[in-house]
């Protein structure tokens, strides 16, 4: 793969991250072919509908770190925090 292939790749996930799956780039020798190291996209958990709970992370567990001042995000987010395993 080329440098310019590379960049457009990088480019093209810092645009939408949530479009591609997670990958590195190593830039740091250009006397060899760059290599990709793709890793399994986590997919986004979005509610079918207002009201739905995912199955694991339940809205009273979420409504608890939110009163114990561990988070501030919306409970989606908060979901698929958990579910890429950051928090």
């Amino acid at each position: 793969m080329e440098r310019r292939e590379a960049r457009r790749l990088m480019k093209a996930r810092e645009a939408n991250p949530w479009r591609m799956a997670p990958f590195t780039v190593d830039m740091t020798n250009f006397n060899t072919i760059p290599t990709i190291a793709w890793t399994p996209a986590v997919p986004r958990w979005e509610p079918e509908h207002p009201e739905e709970e995912h199955p694991v992370y339940t809205a009273p567990a979420w409504g608890n770190t939110v009163m114990n001042g561990r988070t501030r995000l919306s409970y989606v987010d908060w979901v698929n925090v958990r579910l890429r395993g950051e928090e």
